[in-house]
């Protein structure tokens, strides 16, 4: 015989579980209705394994505001490069004030960097060092790829965002319309640029832009392996 106790305490945690799973099934249905899903195809597993693609998600949940105005956002863009093969672009906004290039490092630790160093250095909790490619260097790199898609007197801005869970302790930069920053920073300084130009792309052309761009982030998973492949060997 069960009490009314028993009873309370049961329906209870059937109805925990039960805010559990539409908890979850409203952030699944929230991101397979996402920009940053419907061009990617990752799903909603592999974004939560992997850091990378985490990093650009949290981006991109920061960014969608811009989209209420117009503007469009890619991801994981390949273009190609002057060796004949590609380059990866992060995430990409076509903004009425111009093109952000923004380059995702989703890394904890305290961050050293010089814009005019190859290499830059993570130092863990534990005091263990890593070293990366400049990012700085790599977004240029990105930048003078995707230029030749890009009219000339449109604005770039090279925009290098760390996850919130890093310190950047000494960066310094020298390039104009380049930004470091922490990704909880990121609005703030995109919101900077903005107030600050005068540019204003016409609706036509941003869609114009955007339906230049889009085919290249659609790559197949196998040459998306050989890219990373490629990375590997060249940086490490």
């Amino acid at each position: 015989m069960y009490s009314n106790t028993d009873y309370s305490i049961a329906f209870a945690g059937f109805f925990i579980v039960l805010l559990i799973i539409s908890f979850y099934q409203i952030k699944f249905y929230i991101y397979s209705n996402s920009t940053y899903y419907k061009i990617t195809h990752n799903s909603w597993s592999t974004v939560k394994k992997d850091l990378g693609k985490y990093g650009e998600y949290l981006i991109y949940k920061q960014l969608k505001k811009y989209e209420e105005s117009k503007a469009k956002l890619l991801f994981n863009i390949y273009v190609p490069n002057e060796l004949n093969t590609l380059t990866e672009i992060d995430v990409l906004m076509i903004h009425e004030k111009g093109i952000f290039v923004i380059e995702s490092k989703n890394y904890s630790g305290w961050i050293f960097g010089n814009e005019r160093d190859k290499k830059w250095t993570q130092v863990l909790a534990n005091g263990d060092k890593n070293y990366f490619f400049n990012p700085i260097l790599q977004n240029k790199i990105h930048i003078k790829c995707l230029s030749k898609y890009l009219p000339a007197d449109i604005p770039v801005y090279s925009i290098i965002v760390f996850s919130k869970r890093c310190t950047l302790k000494k960066i310094s930069i020298f390039s104009p319309n380049t930004s470091v920053m922490n990704r909880d920073d990121m609005i703030d300084e995109i919101e900077r640029y903005t107030e600050k130009d005068f540019t204003t792309i016409s609706h036509d052309k941003i869609e114009e832009l955007y339906k230049i761009l889009y085919p290249y982030t659609q790559l197949s998973e196998e040459e998306k392996v050989k890219h990373i492949e490629r990375i590997n060997q060249q940086y490490h």
